[in-house]
Order: C-alpha cells, then structure tokens, then sequence
C-alpha cells in the first residue's frame, strides 16, 4: 500500500502573495494601456475636428471677401 502525504497549507506564504500582486499589477497595467488607447483615439478625432474647423473658418474668410468684393462691384 502507497501512501501519499500531501501538505496543506493554509497560511498564505510570500510567494502565492507576490504572484497574486504580480498578477494585480498585470490586470491594471492592461487597464491602463486600454484606456491610453481610448484616449489616444479620442486625440485624434480632436485633431480632425479642429482641421475641419480650420478648413471651415478659411471658407467663411473666403467667401465673405468674395461677397465683400461682389457688392463693391455691384455698387460701382
């Protein structure tokens, strides 16, 4: 007959702890990168709407020295 002895151990040790942080510290690493992700993503959808605003505001300023100049030779 084979007996096994198998010791249990209910007590944490220090390396089932630093593995448990290890893993913590993985999780909210991912978390982190995730959420730089979305806000790198975010960055860039502001920095197209601001090129959109830019290319609007140039197209006003256009368009009103265009009138400017249609009414002054209107009113020649």
């Amino acid at each position: 007959m084979i007996k096994f002895k198998f010791r249990l151990s209910i007590r944490p040790n220090t390396d089932a702890a630093i593995a448990r942080f290890t893993d913590a510290l993985t999780e909210l690493e991912a978390v982190e990168a995730a959420e730089q992700a979305k806000l790198t993503k975010i960055a860039a959808k502001i920095d197209n709407l601001r090129d959109k605003q830019d290319e609007a505001v140039a197209a006003r300023e256009r368009a009103s020295k265009l009138r400017a100049k249609f009414a002054d030779f209107l009113a020649a």
